[in-house]
């Protein structure tokens, strides 16, 4: 009977310092409101490189929370560029002519982002529709502005032209080149990006847009889990690193040996947000209770990092339950174009199917599982 007490009691205090805990997330939530834009607005005026995370490529929620964020006239008028990570940098001249167009017509519009969309990266095509997204949305605000008002899209991935791949060898050769040192050349581009405009005395601050561990400012993991590196984040705070942050936008991590989405620890901090009506909110993590937490979204490789020591600031925009994949871009494959892809699944060992084409050709939404 005793033990039975005993053990009754300690499950009592256990669960009672699990609420203790809890409620430190929410309370902190509680006493700290900065509404996410006015949140990234303060982070600006301290620093010039603002790093943010993004979520999976394909969810399209994230880009509702960019456009309204560049949209912002603080933003126009004190930042106005933006570096995303996914466009090669050979695509700059496209999507520079289409952001700085006046008054073009619809279709031309559509033809000019769908080019982009066909020719951005190495991969046969860019069929999320995200960027489609996004671009046509700041040409959009870019029309209300004069032309040095404009909003500028720079990409920062690495050269790459499918004209000048004509075998599987070609592919596999620039493939293998650039696997470790990615991160390096996007870091290098910003870096002199950065440089350049302080001597030219032009906009010097920059929205920087990179996915998963590429934001990251501290040392990752290869996939061989045995080589320590950097990411593009750590190149750039290494660089500059007073003018330099980054931002962490509430998403979810990955189970170790399945890769099924799971939220971060535990669920723990989606239940925060929850009893805070999962108000949008932005903060700094250090000095919170979400900083002090073990760094679990690249959970490949065990670590003492805290939160903490790997972003500088979260933003919670949306619960996950409201996140939404977004895959396909209306026509993006014409029939003069499929044969042009073709070629390009040729040249990476798949077969275009017309299923493919369809699936690619239409915009399909759809939820996120958390297991």
């Amino acid at each position: 009977m005793k033990k039975k007490l005993l053990i009754g009691i300690l499950f009592m205090i256990a669960f009672s310092m699990k609420l203790i805990s809890q409620n430190a997330y929410y309370s902190f939530l509680k006493s700290n409101y900065c509404e996410p834009k006015e949140y990234v607005k303060k982070v600006f005026e301290n620093k010039d490189l603002v790093i943010l995370c993004e979520r999976d490529h394909r969810e399209i929620t994230q880009y509702n929370f960019l456009i309204e964020l560049v949209s912002q006239p603080w933003f126009v008028s004190n930042v106005g560029v933006i570096i995303m990570e996914v466009p090669c940098r050979n695509i700059q001249p496209k999507i520079d002519e289409l952001l700085f167009a006046e008054s073009l017509a619809p279709d031309e519009l559509n033809s000019k982002l769908r080019y982009i969309c066909q020719n951005m990266t190495y991969f046969p095509l860019w069929e999320k529709t995200n960027l489609y997204y996004f671009l046509k949305n700041v040409y959009s605000v870019n029309q209300k502005l004069n032309k040095d008002q404009k909003i500028r899209v720079i990409g920062a991935n690495v050269s790459f032209s499918w004209d000048e791949i004509k075998t599987r060898q070609e592919y596999d050769s620039f493939y293998n080149a650039i696997y470790n040192s990615r991160d390096k050349d996007m870091a290098n581009l910003i870096i002199d990006w950065y440089s350049q405009a302080i001597k030219d005395n032009q906009r010097s601050k920059a929205l920087v847009i990179m996915n998963y561990r590429h934001a990251y400012t501290n040392k990752y993991w290869t996939n061989s889990n045995v080589q320590l590196a950097y990411n593009t984040g750590s190149y750039i705070k290494n660089r500059f690193p007073d003018k330099t942050t980054n931002i962490y936008l509430h998403s979810y991590t990955y189970r170790k040996f399945l890769s099924l989405e799971k939220r971060h620890e535990n669920g723990k901090w989606d239940k925060a947000y929850k009893e805070n009506n999962n108000i949008p909110i932005g903060f700094k993590l250090a000095g919170s209770p979400f900083g002090q937490d073990h760094f679990d979204h690249f959970p490949y490789r065990k670590t003492d990092l805290k939160w903490e020591n790997v972003f500088d600031h979260i933003v919670f925009y949306n619960p996950i339950k409201e996140f939404r994949i977004s895959v396909g871009i209306n026509g993006i494959v014409d029939d003069e174009f499929a044969k042009e892809l073709n070629r390009r699944f040729e040249i990476i060992g798949k077969k275009l199917t017309k299923r493919t084409i369809a699936e690619y050709n239409t915009e399909k939404t759809s939820k996120i599982t958390i297991w």
